[in-house]
């Protein structure tokens, strides 16, 4: 089946295309990363993207070049539930509650991708990092994360925690 595209859609096409490939792309290497377990100083020389190639230099502009959000560790370990579960741990035949630690300048994602509708569809992965470990609370099984307080679950509940009732 053939389309006859105006200049003008084609090239709206072609844009979306492009920014599709590039989103799964920019998401592919900052989780790849992430199980790599590099600092966020290592990114851009694991990336090796050649910066007078145009796409790459889109790619990094787009995905990259506000780099990487220093956390702060207060906006976290000072939410309601954290504060209350602190200092509690237990461990039986299959499940631990303790706490983690995400090294120092590690990069974690710390909230939902953000999509820009009108913008090509655009996709940022919010990545951010701490200066110094960051000590987190998770409930695991046989060594398996079920649930964490770390940062991209406290930012992801945030918003709907206050509305809770009842006992949850």
């Amino acid at each position: 089946m053939k389309f006859n595209f105006s200049k003008p859609d084609k090239s709206k096409l072609d844009k979306l295309l492009l920014f599709k490939d590039m989103n799964i792309a920019s998401n592919e290497a900052i989780f790849q990363f992430f199980f790599e377990n590099l600092s966020y100083k290592e990114f851009n020389n694991y990336l090796g993207l050649d910066l007078k190639d145009k796409e790459n230099i889109i790619f990094n502009d787009t995905y990259f070049k506000d780099g990487f959000k220093k956390l702060d560790e207060s906006n976290y370990i000072n939410e309601e539930y954290a504060k209350l579960l602190n200092g509690i741990q237990f461990k039986d035949k299959e499940y631990t509650l303790s706490n983690l630690i995400l090294k120092k300048n590690l990069l974690i994602p710390f909230e939902d991708i953000n999509v820009k509708e009108d913008n090509y569809y655009i996709e940022k992965t919010n990545v951010g990092y701490f200066d110094k470990d960051f000590s987190y609370l998770a409930i695991s099984k046989d060594d398996v994360v079920w649930m964490s307080l770390d940062p991209s679950e406290i930012n992801t509940m945030r918003p709907v925690a206050p509305k809770f009732e009842g006992d949850v």
